[in-house]
């Protein structure tokens, strides 16, 4: 559990690094762009193994028992969130409402799990990670705002439907053999 919290703490560190704009400039002018993004990628590599160490190697700690009835919310919050995500990819209208999409498909994806899961180590992972992107987008909402986006054809957002349809038919299938647990099951629970 120490792992995942070092690891949370250490993408907590890059994300105030990267909010503030003249530190990051000092260590540019200091190092270099060059040294500068090799030394971020380094930290986040670490955050990321940190964070999958400990949450694999960590104990199980029962915290609470979801409901079963929660597993319905998992699917459709998990389109929205891959549905976030291609708008981060592709022209859309929806762009016009956030600056970055991606974070709040992050949210998205940390508030799925959250319903589902009940251990301490999955809750750690799942709202640590959630809280950091959802802090973020409202950082950068409050820094910068949404900024202007020209508007595409209302008939291109079939593009960014179907590709998180594929995003979400693909890791619904590799997701057992990836992270160990089944969607379809879960989702099958309830009947």
């Amino acid at each position: 559990m120490s792992a995942l919290i070092t690891g949370l703490l250490l993408l907590l560190c890059l994300q105030q690094l990267h909010a503030h704009a003249t530190l990051r400039s000092k260590m540019i002018g200091l190092y270099g762009l060059g040294a500068y993004r090799l030394g971020i990628g380094a930290i986040a590599l670490t955050a990321l193994t940190l964070i999958l160490v400990g949450k694999t190697s960590g104990e199980y700690i029962y915290v609470w028992l979801p409901p079963v009835w929660l597993h319905l919310f998992v699917l459709p919050l998990m389109f929205v969130a891959f549905l976030l995500l291609a708008v981060e990819l592709l022209p859309s209208n929806i762009r016009r409402f956030t600056n970055r999409p991606i974070l709040w498909s992050v949210v998205q994806w940390s508030a799925a799990h959250l319903l589902v899961q009940g251990d301490l180590g999955a809750m750690t992972l799942f709202g640590g990670v959630g809280l950091l992107a959802l802090s973020e987008a409202i950082l950068r909402r409050d820094r910068a705002g949404c900024w202007p986006v020209r508007a595409v054809p209302w008939i291109s957002e079939v593009h960014i439907i179907a590709v998180a349809g594929v995003f979400f038919i693909v890791l619904f299938y590799l997701h057992a053999s990836l992270f160990g647990v089944s969607p379809s099951m879960m989702s099958r629970s309830y009947f």
